[in-house]
């Protein structure tokens, strides 16, 4: 498909929901936008509670094999 949906990893942190778990998904993002939260706030990558490592776990175990990008925001 021509379209498809982008996860935020720290948006969802935010929202409550753990973005690890891949699975309880309708079908695999198209692209990841790669950054974090903590205390109500984004941050880059490393700098909040998002557990990095399992993400790629979860995405490797999901042939995850589409675009990830760093989002930066102040």
């Amino acid at each position: 498909p021509r379209v498809g949906w982008a996860l935020d990893p720290g948006q969802a942190l935010l929202a409550g929901w753990n973005p690890v778990e891949l699975e309880l998904l309708p079908a695999l993002p198209r692209h990841i936008y790669l950054n974090d939260a903590r205390d109500g706030r984004l941050l880059p990558p490393g700098e909040g509670t998002l557990d990095l490592f399992a993400l790629g776990e979860a995405l490797a175990a999901a042939e995850y094999g589409h675009f990830l990008s760093v989002a930066l925001v102040n």
